[in-house]
């Protein structure tokens, strides 16, 4: 497709839309808000696209996700005729539909990932309300029995070893934010991981101990805003558990891409991801593993509106919380400071607003003082919902401990929040605690 030459295939994908111009406009424009995006584009805008102009990046990712979710099935840039050349596969956001294996797949990923040059390349494509290639028929597949385990085993040393990285690095990641941590992950699994899978790839301890720092590594993309990459590591751990027949990992990572779909605000899709959650791990799931999906579950029912199907799933979450035992980790547990920030941004989105700041605080009561993150985050919660509901001292109290825990943090979440801090604030700015917070909000962004 030339610049000169009418654009036939993204019109041919309009009209299977029953879409406008302006309608197309108005989605990716949404699209763009969703992640952090100020996007104006309209009917004059989707005209020139028609006409053969290609569009600049990021709008050739945003059109295909958004003729995508209206169409119900994959649409890439190259397929609306966005990209003159298509996108290599090794770098695609689809790689997982292709025909190769989940191991060559993160292997490549990780090696692009450690390369400077070709990190920005994956960073740079747009997320896709897409589910993994597997998971269609992957609820059956994980009923079948457990294979015969390969003759040749890794020492018991080394999965003790992967699982030991899974907390040093979960630590981390409270700690600091996803941004510091997730080099030393990436080019752990590279170096580490990597070979040991060629080593023993049918292993299933071994794929189901790399499957969770595979799903580490994608928490920490999403914290650092690189959403389409933190996709395609969570489509790849939910890979490895698959291929371990591992149901409760496989459920916990569909969770987490349902919570990745809230954050992005694609309501609709992070609920089919819980159902399948709830639907992969089965009655019989560990009840730490419950808690876990059906916390997650009651937001996303609260977020479509569904009142009463949020609140069983919140009690039936709390009940499965209160009778969890057994192994604590990154990915095995529920701390119950986690499950009250939940319960309270599921009550919050209810309008119970007294309830959600009770869950708050004792969220935040129940952390460790050097989990910045969490404790950043859920302060920042805690302080926007205490505005809205008129409460501005408060708030500032709130926003001055966010503020306490900010200078340690690298983390895209955070800075969306001091930034939503000065947007939120600024109409009380002559209120003297917000002029003091105001200021103080300006030196830490400075720096």
């Amino acid at each position: 497709m030339t610049g000169k030459q009418p654009n036939q295939r993204l019109a041919a994908l309009l009209a299977e839309a029953e879409w406008s111009s302006a309608d197309l406009g108005r989605s990716v424009n949404a699209l763009g808000r969703a992640q952090n995006l100020s996007l104006q584009y309209n009917r004059s805008s989707v005209a020139h696209w028609l006409s053969g102009t290609q569009p600049r990046h990021p709008a050739p990712g945003l059109i295909a996700a958004a003729l995508s979710r209206r169409l119900g099935r994959p649409v890439t840039a190259a397929d609306a005729g966005l990209t003159r050349v298509p996108q290599p596969s090794s770098t695609a956001p689809e790689l997982m539909a292709e025909a190769v294996s989940t191991r060559h797949a993160l292997t490549t990923t990780l090696h692009a990932d450690i390369d400077p040059v070709q990190r920005v390349r994956l960073t740079r494509f747009s997320y896709l309300p897409l589910a993994p290639s597997v998971l269609s028929d992957a609820v059956g597949q994980l009923a079948t029995p457990t294979p015969r385990q390969p003759d040749i085993y890794p020492p018991l040393a080394v999965i003790e070893e992967l699982d030991d990285m899974s907390e040093i690095l979960a630590g981390l990641l409270l700690k600091y934010g996803g941004g510091h941590p997730r080099p030393l992950l990436t080019r752990y699994l590279a170096d580490r991981a990597g070979p040991l899978l060629a080593a023993y790839p049918e292993h299933t301890g071994l794929l189901a101990a790399t499957s969770r720092l595979v799903h580490l590594l994608a928490v920490m993309n999403t914290d650092t805003d690189a959403h389409a990459l933190a996709q395609r590591y969570f489509h790849l751990a939910y890979g490895l558990a698959h291929q371990a027949r591992h149901r409760e990992q496989a459920a916990i990572t569909l969770r987490a891409l349902s919570a990745q779909a809230t954050l992005l605000r694609h309501q609709r899709y992070a609920h089919d991801l819980s159902a399948a959650a709830v639907a992969t791990a089965g009655h019989q799931a560990p009840a730490s593993v419950r808690a876990i999906i059906l916390a997650q579950r009651a937001l996303t029912h609260a977020h479509l509106g569904e009142s009463r199907a949020a609140s069983a799933a919140l009690t039936a979450a709390e009940r499965a919380h209160e009778q969890a035992s057994g192994p604590t980790g990154p990915l095995k547990s529920y701390p119950r400071a986690a499950l009250d920030f939940q319960r309270g941004t599921v009550l919050a989105q209810l309008g119970e607003h007294q309830a959600a700041q009770r869950a708050f605080d004792r969220s935040i009561s129940q952390r460790h003082g050097v989990e910045h993150r969490p404790l950043a985050l859920t302060h920042a919660r805690m302080a926007t919902h205490l505005l809205s509901t008129g409460h501005i001292d408060a708030a500032c109290r709130h926003w001055h401990a966010f503020l306490d825990h900010y200078p340690y943090l690298d983390s895209a979440r955070a800075r969306e929040d001091l930034a939503a801090l000065a947007r939120h604030l600024l109409p009380h700015r002559r209120r003297p605690s917000v002029a003091v917070l105001l200021e103080r909000a300006h030196r830490q962004a400075s720096r």
